[in-house]
This record gives C-alpha cells, sequence and structure tokens, in this order.
C-alpha cells in the first residue's frame, strides 16, 4: 500500500528504507550513499564537526561529547527525524536531518499542514574529507 504523505508523516522505517536503497556508482571513481546516523558509532566524529567555528547554525559549538550525544538521542528517540550521513567514495562529507515540520519546533514558526517535510544539511569543509 503507498502512503499518502498528506493524510499520515512517513515514519523512521520509511526514510532508513530509502536511506539504504540510495546507493550510486557514478563512474568508476565515484561512489555516493546514504548511510544512517549510528548514535553511539558517529557521535565523535559529528562532535567534532559540529565544535568547528563555522558550524554555530548547529548551536553545539564548544560542548561535550556528551551534550551531542543526548541532543541525538532526543532528535532520534522523537521519530520526527531522521538522521542520515552523506558518504562520498566510503567517506562521510554531510549530515542530513528530514524532519516533519507539523511536529517538529519549525511548526511554532508557520502553519505547518499535513505533507511538509524539512531538512537540515551540514557540510564538512573541503580540506577534511579530501
Amino acid at each position: 500500500m503507498v502512503q499518502n504523505i498528506y493524510e499520515t508523516p512517513f515514519g523512521v522505517d520509511f526514510w532508513q528504507k530509502k536511506a539504504t536503497e540510495s546507493s550510486y556508482n557514478i563512474n568508476q571513481d565515484l561512489s555516493f550513499k546514504f548511510a544512517p546516523f549510528q548514535l553511539d558509532k558517529d557521535v565523535p566524529l559529528l562532535h567534532h564537526w559540529v565544535n568547528q567555528p563555522y558550524a554555530k547554525y548547529w548551536q553545539l559549538e564548544n560542548s561535550s561529547i556528551e551534550t551531542v550525544y543526548d541532543s541525538y538521542k532526543e532528535i532520534l528517540e522523537g521519530k520526527n527525524t531522521c538522521v542520515f550521513w552523506g558518504v562520498l567514495n566510503d567517506k562521510k562529507v554531510f549530515l542530513v536531518e528530514f524532519y516533519y515540520a507539523p511536529k517538529d519546533r519549525v511548526g511554532q514558526h508557520y502553519d505547518a499542514k499535513i505533507g511538509d517535510y524539512g531538512f537540515h544539511v551540514y557540510s564538512m569543509i573541503r580540506k577534511c574529507f579530501w
């Protein structure tokens, strides 16, 4: 059965399935995929990323690894946001958060409708992954 996005939100399972299906070999030297964020495994890398001077938007600058862990645990347990890595040639190059707007805090700032989704993207600067 096809889920109607105008009636009910896509769940975490939907996004997980889409991520695992999203793997592309662009050419013999270039591949891209989404990989699910794994809280216990991925927090050290994310902690490093969000503590960079240009990462102020994430509002985790100067945070401890425990704070990053707790923040993402809360996000993941909320079941309204799915977090993935963008992986280029087996290197994590960006983080993306897909969220269901009516149940996200952004929904407090506009009249969010059923079927409204948003996303945040955090990309590491080039010198860190090339």
